[in-house]
């Protein structure tokens, strides 16, 4: 792909290669994908890239510790905020039906489909 900008200003462009269906997804952390509990303000917490257009967020956290632990994840724009359950392993999730549902409109919508013609 080659996209020449001839305009006075910097352009950010993006280039979607998806095909229509969805895929459960393991991400990386950004940096580290563990924290040394109790955490205080110089502590490095784990960052997370997320897709744009997803449509559900399954978390999950545990510790060794004799403390059950529990998290929140956000955004920079803050929404969604996802808060977890407690315990030696806790969860948090998300799913935005609305979305879900688009999306599934969108994927009937564009797949391809067979007809057979009477002659």
């Amino acid at each position: 792909m080659n996209i020449q900008n001839t305009a006075p200003e910097p352009e950010a462009y993006f280039i979607d290669p998806r095909l229509p269906g969805t895929t459960p997804l393991t991400l990386g952390a950004l940096n580290t994908p563990s924290v040394t509990e109790p955490t205080n303000v110089t502590s490095t917490i784990p960052l997370y890239l997320i897709p744009t257009h997803t449509t559900s967020l399954s978390e999950q956290a545990t510790t060794a510790g004799s403390q059950p632990i529990q998290f929140d994840s956000g955004s920079s724009a803050g929404d969604p905020d996802i808060f977890s359950d407690e315990g030696s392993t806790a969860t948090g999730s998300f799913a935005d039906k609305a979305a879900a549902e688009q999306a599934a409109r969108t994927r009937e919508r564009d797949m391809p489909t067979s007809r057979s013609r009477d002659r």
